[in-house]
């Protein structure tokens, strides 16, 4: 079911997912696979109540040229430090996830 409303943002969510309902299924195939191996999923921003909640924010709160995430940021301060709010890039976890894996696979 598609996400109705006069908001852009609605209309392409709702049109995107509308689009990828093959995401949902092999998000259910990735549970099952995970939960096979003893290990728990989770992709909570694509959990419902999310989303409706992030559509329930008035466009200017969500969303600045040139910002993105204003309201996860704004959740966060005071929590993180200045330079995590602020960074622009992603974080990048390769390094620690091979040497994590690669210890663990040692062990074996």
């Amino acid at each position: 079911r598609a996400l109705r409303g006069s908001s852009p943002a609605r209309r392409a969510i709702g049109g995107y997912l509308e689009g990828h309902g093959d995401l949902l299924v092999s998000l259910r195939d990735i549970d099952f696979s995970a939960a096979a191996s003893g290990v728990e999923y989770r992709h909570p921003f694509y959990d419902r109540r999310v989303i409706e909640l992030a559509l329930s924010f008035p466009h200017h709160a969500r969303a600045r040229v040139g910002a993105s995430k204003l309201v996860l940021r704004d959740a966060m301060r005071g929590l993180l430090p200045r330079p995590v709010l602020s960074r622009t890039d992603k974080a990048e976890f390769s390094p620690y996830w091979a040497e994590a894996t690669s210890s663990l696979f040692r062990a074996l």
